[in-house]
């Protein structure tokens, strides 16, 4: 899996269901869970938390990370490509008394939809898509 389908992954997951503000993860209730849960497969690898069924732009993009598919892939320049965009379009800046990640404060910012959210993730996609040529 490639940088840009972990992205339009990560959309298709928020379609599935936002966590609205800064939590990266709900349940079904809508009440904040851990993004993280116990170790799967019979190892000491964590897990996304089998509780949660709504995600974050952030805890989205996690979730497909951790999935099988998504071993080896180059995440730096997809979270860099998701920071620079994130911080241009939320509400706050990071920096002096506010030490939130761009990505999270997006998602946090007052009156945040799925489809901005999901907006974002697929901008992040298309600037990271190789170019046919």
């Amino acid at each position: 899996m490639l940088a840009h389908e972990v992205l339009r992954a990560a959309a298709d997951v928020v379609r599935a269901g936002l966590s609205h503000g800064a939590a990266a993860a709900r349940d079904a209730d809508g009440a904040e869970v851990a993004l993280y849960g116990p170790a799967v497969g019979g190892t000491s690898r964590v897990g996304i938390n089998p509780n949660a069924t709504r995600f974050s732009a952030y805890g989205a993009v996690a979730k497909v990370l951790a999935g099988p598919g998504a071993a080896g892939v180059a995440a730096a320049s997809m979270w860099i490509r998701l920071a620079d965009l994130a911080k241009a379009k939320a509400s706050a800046r990071p920096g002096g008394t506010n030490h939130t990640h761009p990505l999270v404060q997006f998602n946090a910012d007052e009156g945040r939809t799925a489809e901005d959210v999901i907006a974002l993730l697929l901008e992040a996609a298309d600037a990271l898509a190789p170019v046919a040529s």
